[in-house]
């Protein structure tokens, strides 16, 4: 019996040196913990001791298998969820807390912000349109808005207008380009074919995310008059062994043993770029527009870089990506065709990561720098030698008389802001 117990208790030990049993990794947001290394400051320090013993808890052997043995107990026995903010529902839906509040109106931000902040993009989008940029909001579907009857019955509680619904109704009101995939999806929900939003998932369906994207492309097309290249659908399969974000939530549970599940539509899809028109796209966006850029449509459909959270740039520029704040914001936008912005409903609540303050803020200085160039512009119409010399430079410069008129305005601006001679 002593030998035994000495046996069971080395175990983690000998199978942290030899791992003569191959173990899943956990998944989800790990912060992964470094082991150590040995020297005389450290170890008097105590910060030797201190950090191997947070690394020893993380890396012992079995603790992985023990972590989802102890997820699986108190999944099976108590519908408890051992992941942050995950809720599970009725008939074993997945949730995460923070959808359920958002379907509830528990996160409603008012009516004052809200109409403050479309207004600040109804200027927004006047301001790029006039720049030859096209502004698109895209909102993104919520798991708890469709399947609200899978909620568990400890939340329902009576409903008021959602941050959701009141920014759609101001989107219309104030002619705002956008697309409402949340109430598109739910109009689909009885007579789509195949499913738009997984059960063990918080994301919409990889068949939802493609048929969305085909609805975006015709959007753009629309909007801009430009032929981009098509999403050709070749097959349907369904299959019950889920990939990508299907089973997002399920995976960061790490349980034993699968949650029964239905089969998933994977749709085979390629795309044909031959003589069509790709634009230069931003989109800010939350981890809804993963899916597309994963699937690699920031290339194949778009030029686009994906501003995650107008924070992170992917793909990264450079070895140092520099953040989005460290960059000139309207330059950025301007050298672009469209600007797209898309939100999840919990999401809302954040104004869009601070992007339409920032962008409110840069256009509405910069349209005071359009008008004083079009008062100077007003001013060397109006003195005949004046415009003459202009039309002479133009001439010499070999491009027409309106954008010498406009170089010309813009060095006077410059000049009598102490600004850098930007003329070329």
């Amino acid at each position: 019996l002593f030998t035994g117990i000495l046996i069971i208790l080395f175990m983690p030990m000998l199978f942290m040196q030899l791992s003569f049993i191959k173990i899943l990794p956990l998944k989800g947001a790990i912060a992964k913990i470094e082991k150590p290394d040995l020297s005389v400051g450290n170890w008097f320090s105590e910060a030797y001791q201190t950090q191997i013993e947070k690394y020893l808890n993380q890396n012992f052997g079995f603790r992985n298998f023990l972590v989802r043995l102890n997820n699986q107990l108190k999944y099976s026995f108590f519908k408890k969820a051992q992941a942050n903010g995950v809720i599970i529902g009725k008939n074993n839906y997945l949730y995460e807390e923070s959808y359920i509040n958002t379907y509830y109106a528990r996160d409603f931000i008012g009516k004052d912000k809200i109409e403050e902040q479309m207004q600040k993009l109804h200027v927004i989008q006047d301001s790029l349109e006039s720049h030859g940029v096209d502004f698109l909001l895209l909102f993104a579907p919520g798991k708890a808005s469709f399947y609200p009857e899978y909620i568990p019955d400890t939340y329902d509680t009576p409903k008021s207008i959602t941050n959701h619904q009141y920014f759609v109704e101001k989107a219309k009101s104030l002619e705002i380009n956008h697309i409402d995939f949340s109430s598109w999806f739910i109009s689909l929900k009885d007579t789509s074919t195949y499913c738009l939003y997984p059960k063990t998932g918080i994301h919409w369906s990889y068949y939802g995310m493609n048929l969305a994207t085909d609805s975006l492309v015709a959007y753009i097309e629309n909007l801009r008059n430009i032929d981009m290249p098509d999403l050709v659908w070749e097959t349907i399969e369904l299959k019950r062994d889920l990939f990508g974000v299907d089973n997002d939530i399920e995976e960061g549970m790490n349980l034993l043993f699968p949650i029964s599940n239905f089969a998933m539509p994977y749709p085979e899809i390629n795309i044909v770029q031959d003589n069509k028109i790709k634009p230069k796209t931003i989109v800010i966006a939350d981890s809804f527009y993963w899916q597309l850029h994963n699937a690699g449509y920031s290339k194949s459909l778009f030029d686009a870089e994906f501003w995650f959270y107008f924070n992170q740039i992917y793909p990264p520029r450079n070895e140092n990506n520099p953040p989005v704040k460290d960059l000139d914001l309207l330059d950025e936008i301007y050298q672009r065709d469209v600007i797209i912005l898309m939100c999840t409903e919990p999401f809302l609540k954040r104004n869009f990561w601070g992007f339409i303050d920032e962008c409110y803020a840069q256009v509405t200085h910069d349209n005071s720098r359009e008008k004083e160039i079009k008062l100077i512009i007003s001013r060397i119409l109006s003195n005949d030698e004046w415009a003459n010399s202009v039309r002479e430079k133009a001439n010499e410069k070999q491009i027409e008389f309106e954008e010498m008129l406009q170089l010309d305005a813009e060095f006077i601006y410059n000049k009598s802001k102490n600004k850098p001679n930007q003329q070329k």
